[in-house]
């Protein structure tokens, strides 16, 4: 392997052939001077003759007409910087040497300062297009104010030609390239891939990619497209590098190209040198063989995440394999045979599926999670239909609702720990052996963290207080946040060292996992936004259990960034929830309120974690079938609390 300082950028030393000539650092800086008025070649050779730039002295060429200039720059290879009169051998003749220059000879690098006469102006287009650095009447050609031009232009125009170096030598280096298993291509403002990139691209995205656009090869859909080419230019026009260094991990670091999962870095070339002559290069390292194993062993970590939380949670588990078979059979023909519209057994289905697909989360079953987010979605589409359209469409979708979904995550489970686990309303039997051998896969799968969070639960199968009905959502909460690349302090449950009728609230608590989500999804912020807001970069989610008089008060707080009460009164307002007066003329208490209103979400798009606008719901329709009540309280950027209060039923 090569690095990009091997062959980028060639020393002042070393030698380079283009063309046959040779190409080194330059001895001496060349200015030329295009201008009929002689006294202005004495005025800036006179301004400038002891100037010194980076300890190497300048050299003057001079031009009367406009065929001179142009030949010189045909002529030589260097010339750093051009001072053009704008009307040199007549009206705006000036104008039309620098578009030569620019673009028949493709000097890019040489900074051009244009002489006008007093009162005269140049196009600011024109000065854009065609990369004009300045332009000056014949008073401001003084010693102060010529060193201040020249320093700058000779300090990009060094950077500038560092990398055309680097660059010629790149072809010289092109069978090394070529023979590496990287992939290696450059763009600079246009975003477009430059001619010359490594034969891997060619394999990688399956065709030649000279003259496209980087954001276009990985992406089909032309909105992340234009979000991709933007942040790449807001990138390059960055001057300060530990901001662009900021930016980079913003970029896509993994893409997933003609089946195969590819690595990208990000170099800034030229960094230092104005916009214009900055580049991207980026290096592609095909990892597809390293990420099938990652997600092979992702797939054994979350298999024994389900195993563990089955074992430890296994009554809850019994109990919602019987609910959710109870469901596919009468639970379903009930919902289509009450007397509500077409819409409310709509929501009713949806409601049904979107807590159980909640429930098997929490004990990780994701085999199922997946297939009824898939069915999820599926009937969400009809949410815009006529009642006949439900009606017609709704029977396929059901019929995909069916006891065998279950089947790989219980085989799974058997295999673990054995067929006997099934028996009974608890756990009549599971091999020593078997036990033994599910803890030296935890030990070996799973992090220190979530052994520690884990490794107790399997070992014990006892007794519940009020508290043991939300024991597994501190594991729950930080799984949850690992993978929406969350950082949070673990969650503590304190209080609820009380005994209670636990079927009386098994239903509520298996229904907070919604609360749980949201907390992490939507409340708490990425680390990075937390520093910026002045937070810990951990998030904190807390939970409180406590007795007060005859009622239990569930307390669910975080430190995230608050419900956003202006976007709750416009999502209503557009859902028809309430009208524009109503939503704007609405109490703040009320407005939090419609947090638990169906369909109520934030999110644009429904992933498998949440955006249906259903979860809150279903939290807020178990207090009211016990009898309680919520409250919510909210501050932008200091976070969210639920408080859930109970009647105590022992």
């Amino acid at each position: 392997m090569f690095y990009e300082s091997d062959f980028l950028f060639s020393t002042d030393d070393e030698i380079v052939y283009h063309n046959g000539q040779k190409i080194q650092g330059p001895h001496k800086w060349t200015i030329m001077i295009a201008d009929e008025d002689r006294d202005i070649h004495k005025a800036v050779k006179s301004s400038l003759q002891e100037f010194v730039f980076e300890g190497i002295p300048l050299e003057f060429l001079s031009a009367f007409s406009v065929a001179e200039a142009a030949n010189l720059f045909k002529e030589r290879l260097y010339i750093a910087i051009a001072f053009i009169h704008k009307s040199i051998g007549g009206t705006d003749k000036g104008i039309d040497l620098v578009r030569l220059i620019r673009e028949e000879l493709g000097d890019k690098a040489a900074g051009i300062i244009l002489r006008i006469e007093p009162g005269e102006d140049v196009e600011e287009g024109f000065i854009t297009e065609y990369c004009v650095s300045d332009c000056k009447e014949k008073s401001e050609l003084v010693r102060k104010k010529l060193f201040t031009a020249v320093s700058s232009l000779l300090n990009a125009y060094k950077g500038s030609m560092r990398l055309k170096r680097g660059m010629l030598r790149n072809k010289n280096m092109s069978r090394i390239i070529d023979n590496s298993s990287q992939g290696f291509l450059t763009f600079g403002q246009t975003l477009i891939i430059n001619d010359y990139y490594s034969s891997e691209c060619i394999k990688i995205f399956k065709r030649r990619i000279e003259g496209v656009k980087f954001s276009e090869l990985i992406h089909a859909d032309t909105e992340q497209q234009h979000n991709l080419n933007i942040m790449l230019t807001k990138i390059l026009n960055i001057h300060n590098s530990s901001i662009r260094e900021f930016y980079l991990p913003l970029l896509p670091a993994q893409i997933y190209v003609e089946g195969r999962y590819i690595a990208v870095k990000y170099i800034i070339l030229n960094g230092e040198a104005p916009p214009k002559f900055r580049m991207f290069m980026l290096i592609l390292n095909d990892i597809t063989d390293k990420k099938l194993l990652e997600n092979k062993a992702e797939e054994e970590r979350s298999n024994l995440r389900m195993i563990v939380s089955v074992v430890a949670n296994y009554d809850e588990f019994l109990n919602l394999c019987k609910e959710y078979r109870d469901f596919c059979g009468l639970g379903i023909i009930k919902i289509l045979d009450s007397s509500s519209d077409e819409g409310i057994k709509l929501f009713d289905i949806l409601r049904s599926i979107h807590n159980f697909k909640s429930s098997f989360s929490k004990l990780n079953m994701v085999n199922i999670v997946n297939k009824l987010h898939e069915i999820e979605s599926r009937i969400s589409m009809l949410r815009n239909s006529t009642d006949e359209e439900i009606a017609h469409e709704m029977e396929e979708c059901l019929l995909q609702i069916r006891p065998e979904l279950l089947e790989q995550d219980l085989d799974l489970i058997a295999t673990a720990v054995g067929e006997d686990f099934y028996i009974g309303s608890r756990p009549a039997w599971v091999d020593k052996d078997k036990i033994d051998e599910l803890e030296k896969k935890m030990t070996s799968i799973l992090s220190d963290e979530q052994c520690r969070l884990l490794l107790p639960e399997v070992r014990k199968l006892g007794h519940r207080l009020f508290r043991d009905l939300l024991k597994h959502y501190p594991a729950y909460v930080a799984v949850t946040a690992r993978r929406l690349g969350k950082e949070i302090f673990p969650l503590i449950i304190k209080g609820g060292d009380f005994y209670a009728d636990i079927r009386q609230y098994q239903s509520f608590t298996e229904s907070l996992v919604h609360v749980f989500k949201n907390a992490v999804d939507h409340g708490i912020e990425e680390p990075v936004r937390r520093e910026e807001k002045g937070k810990d970069r951990l998030g904190s989610i807390r939970c409180g259990i406590s007795l007060q008089d005859e009622y239990i008060c569930v307390c669910i707080s975080d430190d995230g960034r608050g419900i956003d009460l202006e976007e709750i009164r416009k999502i209503s307002f557009m859902k028809g929830i309430c009208t524009y007066e109503e939503a704007y003329e609405m109490p703040v208490q009320e407005v939090m309120g419609l947090v638990f209103h169906r369909y109520m979400t934030t999110k644009m798009t429904a992933d498998s974690f949440s955006g249906r606008g259903i979860g809150l719901t279903a939290v807020k329709d178990e207090v009211g079938k016990i009898g309680g009540r919520v409250e919510v309280n909210s501050r932008k950027d200091e976070g969210t609390e639920f408080k859930f209060w109970l009647k105590h039923v022992v």
